[in-house]
């Protein structure tokens, strides 16, 4: 058995759903699916393997007798359905493309689609030329057309004939006809699916005409399909069930080792309806759907400054940073609240405290480290010396640097942020008082002072 003939029994068993290969094949998908399975018992598996080769088997006698049957009779239907319409001058054009002239109605009579297969390497612009695999679409005048379509798309995958075909491509039908009469019908009906047309648009395309002189040019704007599919399977992908777990850990805000990818503000453009036996093979394939995606101006991002208009610096910026961690440390109280407290339980609520220092320490370092506005300190505001005095390390005014020195304020900063956290912890089914807080303000002292450390080496 030659490769073509391989490739035409392949074609057959996984496009053509009525013929008798591809139920066979579907069959043995199945089964492979089925041993497939991890707790399948050995006996099980043994089975299954046994109908697999019975199966196989059964293939290759079918294939045997589909050359003779099913293909050789599709193939003649086909020849003498193009030969019939073009008698009746009705178009049956086949042609693999790029740019369909349409998405829908995508092969409209005496049109060309453009076909652009090139990858190029240019990173200036984005465009068809910029997809590494690019899929070919495939434009015809019907819907009764589409199986001759995938046709010509599947050989071309397979590398048995370029973009248009030429007689000497039909040569892979020569095995299957009865006598060389019925091959040269094939070949003469399959010429008329798959020809060369003449470089034209049609009324029913885009155009534009641009005026050149005393003359015009006429300029017919194409969607690229190619392009187009390829941006819908990466944003599929990404909603994929393959995908769900990254999402899900995404959401709950939990470490996962793969990269989260997703396109907000997506907008959905269908080209056509729920009827998609007008559109393209690749436009029908994804439902119509071409995915927008917005051109607005990026957010403008606030710059951060010192928090001189609250009283605090545990409110705002640092509020709004570790709302979630608060919330979080709060639900597990909660649930734990009629529990005797435990070595676990202390020590899970010391390093969800911890990570709402960490938080801290990461803010006051990002204002400490605004050198250009050192001295800030010195204008007016709300916020308690204490808090300044820990923020503006740099300042140079002599008796500000001198309190800073004391490390008196330490003592302050800390009760702060006790009574702070208190009250964001506390709940109706749950009160908190000093010594909680008092807690709190052990925990971040001890850090407090590490942290002072390392800014002194720093410095």
């Amino acid at each position: 058995m030659s490769d073509s003939e391989t490739i035409l029994f392949e074609f057959f068993e996984t496009n053509i759903k009525e013929s008798q290969l591809f139920k066979l094949r579907s069959k043995i998908e199945k089964k492979l699916k089925e041993l497939d399975k991890r707790k399948l018992k050995e006996e099980k598996k043994k089975e299954k393997k046994e109908e697999l080769k019975e199966l196989n088997k059964e293939l290759l006698y079918q294939r045997k007798e589909s050359r003779n049957d099913e293909i050789r009779d599709w193939l003649e239907d086909r020849a003498n359905t193009a030969i019939s319409l073009n008698s009746n001058k009705k178009e049956t054009n086949i042609s693999l493309s790029t740019h369909p002239i349409k998405l829908t109605h995508s092969s409209i009579s005496r049109a060309t689609n453009i076909c652009f297969n090139k990858s190029v390497c240019d990173n200036k612009y984005f465009s068809t030329s910029s997809i590494s695999i690019i899929q070919l679409d495939v434009g015809y005048p019907n819907a009764g057309l589409v199986p001759l379509g995938k046709l010509l798309l599947f050989l071309h995958d397979k590398k048995l004939i370029e973009e248009i075909p030429t007689i000497a491509d039909f040569k892979i039908f020569k095995t299957f006809a009865k006598n060389e009469e019925q091959y040269k019908k094939w070949i003469k009906g399959f010429s008329l699916y798959y020809r060369i047309h003449t470089l034209a648009s049609h009324f029913l395309a885009k155009q534009i005409y641009f005026p050149i002189d005393d003359s015009y040019h006429m300029i017919s704007p194409l969607v690229s399909s190619s392009l187009e599919h390829a941006i819908y399977e990466k944003v599929q992908y990404s909603k994929s069930k393959d995908r769900k777990k990254c999402r899900d850990k995404k959401r709950d805000g939990k470490y996962y080792h793969e990269i989260s990818v997703w396109y907000p503000s997506l907008a959905v453009l269908k080209a056509t309806g729920s009827n998609h036996s007008n559109a393209s093979l690749l436009n029908g394939n994804r439902g119509g759907r071409r995915y927008l995606f917005p051109s607005t101006p990026p957010q403008w991002e606030s710059t951060l400054n010192p928090p001189l208009n609250y009283t605090s610096l545990f409110r705002g910026e640092y509020e709004r940073r570790v709302w979630k961690q608060t919330k979080e440390l709060q639900e597990y109280l909660l649930k734990i609240k009629d529990n005797n407290p435990n070595m676990y339980i202390r020590d899970n609520v010391r390093r969800n405290i911890n990570w709402i220092i960490d938080t801290l320490f990461n803010y006051v370092a990002e204002i400490q480290n605004l050198k250009e506005l050192s001295g800030w300190s010195q204008e007016e505001g709300r916020l308690k010396e204490s808090h300044r005095l820990w923020l503006d390390p740099y300042c140079e005014d002599e008796l500000f640097q001198a309190k800073r020195a004391t490390k008196e304020w330490q003592d302050e900063v800390c009760l702060d942020f006790g009574l702070w956290l208190n009250k964001k912890l506390e709940h109706k089914e749950m009160l908190f008082v000093k010594i909680n807080s008092d807690r709190w303000a052990k925990i971040l002292k001890g850090r407090l002072r590490e942290f002072e450390r390392d800014l002194e080496v720093l410095r």
